[in-house]
């Protein structure tokens, strides 16, 4: 069984994991983990904010392809959603958009300084 302390430790080596792959903006923890209700085999919700290349069509592909291939072995489910700055400012205050819901309820695990 996975014990929450084991669960934050995976985490944070998978932000720092993203770091190293995208440099990206920001990483925002959301969904059940950020709310305090994931179960042990709860997937990990995590907003990266990125832009330039990373973020064109063909490149956000290839970079969440090269996200998920960066978590390894680490034992946690990732679901990674990858926007641009500019997109996150587009979507924002679309009650209905992943995006809202993901800036109201997250956590910042990272932000660039």
């Amino acid at each position: 069984m996975i014990q929450e302390g084991q669960r934050k430790e995976w985490i944070e080596e998978a932000v720092r994991r993203i770091v190293q792959e995208v440099d990206p903006e920001r990483v925002i923890l959301f969904g059940s983990e950020s709310r305090g209700v994931a179960q042990a085999d709860s997937d990990v919700d995590l907003l990266v904010i990125a832009e330039g290349e990373k973020i064109q069509v063909r490149g956000r592909r290839k970079t969440l392809a090269g996200l998920w291939r960066a978590m390894g072995r680490l034992p946690l489910s990732f679901d990674f959603l990858l926007f641009s700055p500019e997109e996150i400012n587009r979507w924002e205050g679309n009650i209905n958009h992943v995006i809202h819901r993901a800036l109201q309820e997250g956590v910042v695990l990272y932000e660039r300084g």
